[in-house]
């Protein structure tokens, strides 16, 4: 897995750089070979700066403005200054990436073989491994792979400081990772950092206590949790809402077809709607019908293929988990489940629901959402299947309102209407569902 994921990721990487000039869109930076305007405007001015002889800490001035933390443009700048003087090689930053994505897949196998089954790990690390939209942020000169290496090290450390016989350099390996997340970006650090943090708090709660004082200190941890949220949100309230007004209107703004759907509802209602479209996104429907190049049509409906597999086992799991008979059990994947929808949900409002931010933000949970799938999928049952059923049916309806609207093939319905069609789908397969598990019941009781 750990080869794998290295080789996948250089090659899909230096395939894309081959590629894009030939068969991307015709603009400065997939001319240049890269996937993202981030990866492109760093690396180049990363180049810059290691031939023009300027000290390395240039990178965190106010005038470096291609990397928001200058971690990342700080290791391309050391990189190129050292190993790649005279020619600017981009691979170098693609085998830096790549190696410490495939480095941290051993750590998390290793976390989910020791407090959950082997196959669990084996399954939700094939995952992570082979995860589309993973394989397409990850195989890039960004700050993904390297948060999500030292992650998933981190998740390791957790987990393993309560075994009886703890590995030697845990708090080194640790620490390593703690800082190096906070070097490239502490976003996305603060994300996995509380994460981890609420996890081993209850890990040494369910090991350190007795049941008495379990529920309790459990207690406790949520309202503690809430109050750090409801300050930071209240301290931070400036800056958060004029970001996330900013991300939303940009996104209105630059698409027509947004802007016809949302343009006479009030404002909460247009976030709220934004929202759930980025947390539908990529749209299956949207990826094989809209107009692109074959090759981005290509990474398109791998990507949106990759996630509504892994989307309904995370709404399920809502259902699924209070299915868990062990308590310990229950406990752990309910708040990593409540995280991870935070995350996600937040993702979605920082980067105004659009096809590229908001996945690649909640990518940053893709560990702990390949446990969560694999785990919810071997407790799968008839509820699995209807919630799978009726986001078919979902997916039908927005095809034949994406070849409307695109083809113009048919006449084009109205948005409400699709809404509609679905809710009351959704009705009658939950309803039905319902009805027969009460007849289960009552031919169970009668026997």
């Amino acid at each position: 897995m750990t080869m794998t994921a290295f080789f996948l990721r250089l090659l899909v990487g230096v395939g894309l750089m081959l590629a894009l000039p030939v068969w991307g869109y015709d603009n400065e930076q997939q001319q240049a070979g890269y996937t993202f305007r981030d990866a492109y405007e760093r690396d180049t001015a990363s180049w810059q700066t290691a031939v023009s002889g300027e000290s390395l800490l240039t990178v965190f001035s106010e005038d470096f403005y291609t990397d928001q933390y200058g971690g990342l443009a700080f290791l391309s700048v050391l990189i190129y200054r050292f190993l790649s003087p005279d020619v600017h090689r981009p691979y170098l930053m693609l085998i830096l990436t790549s190696f410490v994505f495939g480095a941290g897949v051993p750590f998390f196998y290793k976390a989910v073989s020791k407090r959950w089954r082997r196959k669990t790990a084996l399954a939700a690390s094939w995952i992570v491994v082979l995860y589309p939209e993973g394989i397409f942020f990850t195989a890039s000169q960004m700050r993904e792979p390297l948060i999500l290496g030292a992650g998933m090290i981190l998740f390791w450390a957790v987990i393993m400081s309560f075994a009886k016989k703890r590995p030697k350099g845990l708090i080194a390996w640790a620490v390593g990772s703690i800082l190096l997340m906070l070097f490239i970006s502490p976003l996305l650090a603060a994300a996995v950092l509380v994460l981890c943090g609420v996890l081993f708090a209850l890990a040494w709660i369910q090991q350190r206590t007795t049941k008495k004082w379990q529920g309790w200190l459990t207690s406790g941890l949520f309202v503690m949790i809430l109050l750090l949220a409801g300050t930071g949100a209240f301290l931070g309230r400036g800056w958060l809402s004029n970001v996330i007004w900013w991300d939303m209107n940009t996104m209105i703004a630059s698409s027509g077809h947004v802007q016809q759907l949302v343009r006479d509802l009030p404002q909460p209602a247009q976030y709220a709607f934004l929202t759930t479209y980025g947390i539908l996104q990529m749209v299956p429907p949207a990826t094989v019908i809209q107009d692109a190049t074959p090759l981005w049509k290509v990474i398109s409906v791998f990507r949106s293929v990759g996630w509504y597999c892994l989307l309904p086992l995370l709404i399920f799991g809502w259902y699924a988990v209070w299915k868990k008979e062990n308590m310990k059990d229950r406990r752990l994947l309910f708040w990593m489940l409540v995280f991870v929808w935070f995350w996600m949900l937040f993702s979605s409002l920082r980067a105004g629901g659009d096809a590229w931010d908001n996945p690649r933000y909640r990518l940053i949970m893709l560990p702990w959402m390949a446990l969560l799938a694999v785990t919810f999928y071997r407790s799968r049952d008839l509820w699995l299947r209807r919630l799978v059923a009726v986001m078919l049916f979902a997916i039908a309806v927005f095809t034949y309102w994406y070849i409307a609207r695109y083809l113009l093939w048919f006449a084009v319905p109205s948005l409400p209407l699709l809404v509609g069609m679905i809710i009351v789908a959704g009705l009658l397969v939950f309803g039905w569902g319902i009805w027969q598990e009460h007849k289960k019941k009552i031919g169970t009781a009668s026997q």
